[in-house]
């Protein structure tokens, strides 16, 4: 047998019936909604203590020992709904599923016991006392983002007069968050529970601003009060007083990120000489993607237009501007970082700091950055792949690997070809491709800037041919006969393996 809890994130009626009725008004919804965000964190919570089913081996007993009865149980999560069956274990796994429940301002339903399960509120109270002066007023224009229904006055009474509550109905995840927000700022502040709402009435939930506006006309008597409105589902709404702060967060990840490039790009400069031209360029181009888009996050985080934008990408796209304009930002996103007395260091703000800001922003290479660990698995690659066909980590002095490989002649009425092996091994034609072709094959060596080779097939008595060769290394050398004092230029056609001429 299943035992069938559900779980709603939205206020209930005070009756049990309607409050049934309701939540089966919501389970019905077919309609794949993303779960809001307090049920998302209670279905993260749960499954971290009870993993899924779909999560579950049998080979090491954890499938047979999961309390679930149907799998993936995140597909039980729709909007402010969600339905959890238990198969076993449900004495340990049903107090637990309440109090976390409770924990993340979620009702719960239980079928079984037709008991509802109503969760706790919380309330913030600051201890005030503060002395008006200039350190209250800078705390003041520091809280004012914070408390944004507040002006400058009315924040400075609230904290120089008496212990006052600021927040009201808030989950037990709410309230924690907020102290511990709160008390970064400075002052400090109390978490207390609420007297529980009567049996008679549902909590209150806050009003719409066009419900206040009307409530303020109420009284001042300038209307009647209209009638109840019937029962229906409340929209998930965003706390009065939230902490999280999502354009801080926008620059913080879009700092760390535009940091890793210039890390990224600086390596890139280092691992040159490992690159080829292809890899390189490569490698660039997932770097400066990189950086735009921690350009385009910080852009966005500190308010500029959308025009704005446009202009700082292109400007960053421009040769010899782009290191520019990422050091311009990142100096104007640490100063606003820091008049919001975040902690910014060398590599930017730090993982914990950008989940306080915002639990979903992205920390950094540092901090969990995919697009940052998947540039530098880029530029690893890019250096593998060019590690193939880069010279040998030792070279050989008799036969170099800058003068390994196919070499044609340049500006002779007679075509020849050479080619270097580097085993030392030679192969020579002359007269190529006509009807007066001949071959030789022997071995090769160079001692400073003159070669020498020796024919296999040359009488003894014929002396070995001696060549000087004025560029080395490089894509051409020029190699004069010791014998006739004719010079022949010969250019690289192609790259022997052990060739090291790019």
């Amino acid at each position: 047998m299943t035992y069938i809890l559900n779980i709603v994130a939205a206020a209930l009626p005070a009756d049990d019936a309607a409050a049934h009725a309701f939540a089966s008004e919501l389970g019905e919804s077919t309609t794949p909604v993303e779960p809001v965000k307090a049920l998302r964190a209670f279905y993260l919570a749960i499954t971290q203590r009870y993993p899924c089913l779909s999560d579950c081996d049998e080979k090491d007993g954890s499938m047979d020992a999961c309390p679930w009865s149907d799998a993936p149980l995140i597909d039980n999560f729709r909007g402010a709904f969600a339905v959890m069956g238990l198969s076993q274990r449900c004495d340990e796994v049903v107090p637990a599923i309440i109090d976390l429940a409770n924990k993340h301002g979620l009702s719960v339903l239980d079928k079984q016991r037709a008991t509802i399960h109503r969760p706790a509120q919380y309330c913030l109270r600051l201890v005030g006392g503060a002395t008006p002066g200039p350190a209250l007023d800078a705390l003041v224009e520091k809280l004012l983002p914070v408390f944004k229904n507040r002006s400058a006055q009315q924040l400075t009474a609230l904290l120089s007069g008496p212990a006052v509550v600021a927040m009201r109905g808030l989950s037990w995840v709410q309230a924690n968050g907020g102290l511990a927000g709160l008390n970064r700022y400075g002052p400090v502040c109390t978490l207390e529970p609420e007297a529980p709402a009567s049996a008679a009435s549902p909590p209150p939930a806050r009003p719409s601003p066009k419900a206040e506006a009307i409530l303020r006309v109420l009284e001042g008597g300038a209307a009647a009060a209209p009638a109840a409105p019937q029962w229906r589902a409340p929209e998930p709404e965003v706390a009065e007083d939230d902490f999280s702060d999502p354009a801080m967060a926008q620059i913080a990840s879009g700092q760390k990120i535009a940091i890793d490039a210039i890390l990224l790009n600086f390596l890139s400069i280092a691992l040159r000489d490992l690159l080829s031209p292809l890899a390189t360029l490569v490698a660039l181009v997932g770097i400066c993607a990189l950086a735009l888009l921690g350009l385009w996050r910080m852009a966005a985080g500190l308010g500029m237009s959308r025009p704005a934008q446009i202009a700082l990408a292109v400007a960053a796209a421009t040769p010899g501007l782009g290191l520019i304009v990422l050091l311009v930002m990142n100096a104007k996103a640490t100063r606003r970082l820091r008049d919001k007395d975040y902690t910014v260091g060398m590599l930017g703000v730090s993982s914990e700091q950008i989940a306080e800001m915002d639990p979903h922003a992205d920390g950094g290479l540092l901090g969990g950055r995919t697009l940052s660990v998947l540039a530098l698995g880029l530029l690893g690659a890019c250096v593998g792949l060019s590690m193939t066909k880069a010279a040998p980590t030792t070279d050989d002095l008799l036969h170099p690997c800058a003068v390994v490989g196919t070499w044609n002649s340049h500006g002779q009425a007679v075509a020849s070809e050479l080619i270097l092996k580097r085993n030392g091994d030679y192969e020579f034609t002359r007269a190529l491709g006509s009807a007066a072709q001949a071959k030789s094959s022997g071995d090769w060596t160079v001692a400073g800037n003159l070669m020498q080779w020796w024919a296999h097939d040359w009488k003894e008595d014929f002396p070995s041919a001696r060549f000087d060769i004025e560029s080395l290394p490089g894509a051409r050398m020029t190699m004069t006969d010791k014998r006739d004092a004719v010079k022949i230029e010969y250019r690289l056609a192609e790259a022997l393996p052990g060739g090291c001429v790019k």
